[in-house]
């Protein structure tokens, strides 16, 4: 039986955005800088499409300074595309609502780190797609901006009255499970009379993820923040028994560091907040709270 959801067919319900989204292709910043690169020499096509309709997917033409949509007109888009973004037309839907709720944000939200949906893959060659992502990404994310507009953002903070930062950053050592002693940076804001709460930055980056949130006027009424670099990231040295081209983080290796980060600060049973990696490790926290010394998490993306 044929599935009738209006989001079978992504181009009937695109097309009309074309002329739109392909003049935002020609002169958006950030997609000219990506398609600006030396290291792109050759043109890819790639397209998306739902799940159930091969034969309808939208086509994005990359070349060296150029980028463009159409449609397959019919054909396969296998025809056609290196790699096609597949998702059930429930999905796309979700996508492309004007503020999408999670997983819907992003093709790799929906794609999933550790528990893939049922129907959403990339068909093709998948190295490719990890080549061009960034390039992927901005074409999805002005395609949702040609169907609905900008997505709207909260208005910035004001400016705070001070042009001292609330933000403070210190290195502690600190001996960890696993990976041995080592020299952590951390940084703090708010008062230590308020009650304590941890962030923990994603794979790969560092604390000032959320310096946005350690300067906000309403957290600083209510908390004192603690963020650490993980040791090798950011401003954190690796530790002194690392063997270059062998760093690997484990449960017992990441627990183990945020309760010796606990410690060391004098803590008080704080809240433990973290994202993707970090919110991965804080459904660990819950089962351990009483060892590490916490008194909840707050995992997201986990």
């Amino acid at each position: 039986m044929a599935d009738h959801h209006p989001w079978t067919n992504l181009p009937s319900q695109l097309d009309h955005t074309f002329g739109k989204l392909n003049g935002s292709l020609q002169v958006d910043a950030q997609l000219r800088a990506f398609c600006g690169t030396p290291s792109l020499l050759d043109s890819v096509v790639f397209g998306w499409r739902s799940a159930v309709s091969d034969a309808a997917a939208v086509l994005c033409t990359v070349q060296p300074g150029s980028v463009t949509v159409s449609t397959t007109g019919g054909r396969s888009s296998r025809q056609d595309a290196a790699f096609v973004l597949s998702a059930p037309p429930h999905a796309w839907e979700q996508f492309y609502e004007p503020l999408p709720k999670s997983p819907y944000q992003s093709f790799w939200a929906m794609l999933g780190q550790n528990i893939r949906q049922d129907g959403v893959e990339v068909v093709g060659d998948e190295n490719l797609f990890v080549s061009y992502a960034a390039i992927v990404r901005r074409v999805l994310e002005l395609s949702h901006e040609a169907l609905n507009g900008p997505v709207q953002e909260d208005p910035p903070l004001p400016e705070p009255p001070l042009e001292e930062d609330p933000i403070v950053g210190r290195y502690v050592h600190v001996s960890v499970p696993v990976w041995g002693r080592t020299k952590i940076f951390y940084e703090q804001s708010g008062d230590a009379g308020r009650p304590d709460i941890v962030f923990l930055h994603t794979a790969g980056s560092d604390s000032r993820q959320y310096h946005g949130v350690m300067s906000d006027p309403r957290m600083l009424a209510k908390c004192r923040m603690t963020a650490f670099d993980l040791p090798g990231h950011g401003r954190s040295s690796p530790s002194e028994s690392h063997i270059p081209g062998r760093y690997s983080n484990g449960e017992d290796a990441y627990v183990g560091c945020i309760a010796a980060v606990v410690r060391a600060l004098g803590l008080a049973r704080p809240i433990v907040c973290g994202t993707s990696m970090g919110g991965h490790v804080c459904l660990a926290l819950a089962t351990r709270a009483d060892e590490v010394g916490v008194s909840g998490v707050i995992p997201c993306q986990a």
